[in-house]
């Protein structure tokens, strides 16, 4: 890991932010819909996706909703990890085993396990640290929309929150 690790990496280390970025602050929000799809968005940007095939044995196991919720997440630090250099993030989670896995760093699911390395691999090369905090699921309204494949609700909200002071 380590040998990978140091080719990747640029040679460029700062210090991490002094105060912690709620990801709601610095508008990131993620969500899975147990049998639809998952979904994320970050600043203006977004992506929804119904579950893949190859995902069904996971998906079936009783973790499944654990996964569910971590993979967005991992999804949405695949593709704007590197805008987030330096922060300290709180991720915001529906789901409590969720929460508790990441914190943790840690599971006894293997599948949950190779998310969780990845989530950490994408921290390291792109230089965040991360956390997550328990919010209900009526506060996560755009991602919980994009995951449902409700786009009126997602355009409605999206649009608020782009045009908050």
């Amino acid at each position: 890991m380590w040998y990978i690790f140091l080719n990747q990496w640029n040679c460029v280390s700062f210090f991490y932010d002094t105060f912690t970025t709620n990801a709601a602050d610095f508008e990131l929000y993620t969500d899975a819909a147990s049998t639809l799809g998952f979904g994320g968005y970050f600043k203006g940007h977004w992506f929804c996706s119904s579950w893949p095939p190859e995902l069904q044995n996971i998906l079936d196991s009783d973790m499944s909703m654990a996964f569910r919720e971590l993979y967005p997440i991992v999804v949405a630090a695949v593709l704007w990890g590197k805008h987030w250099t330096r922060k300290r993030i709180v991720f915001h989670c529906d789901n409590e085993s969720t929460v508790n896995i990441i914190n943790k760093g840690r599971s006894k699911v293997q599948d949950i396990m190779k998310l969780m390395r990845k989530l950490t691999w994408l921290a390291a090369i792109n230089n965040f640290t991360f956390s997550s905090k328990h919010i209900p699921g009526v506060k996560n309204v755009i991602a919980d929309s994009l995951s449902r494949f409700d786009f009126q609700t997602f355009r409605k909200e999206a649009r608020k929150q782009m045009h908050k002071p």
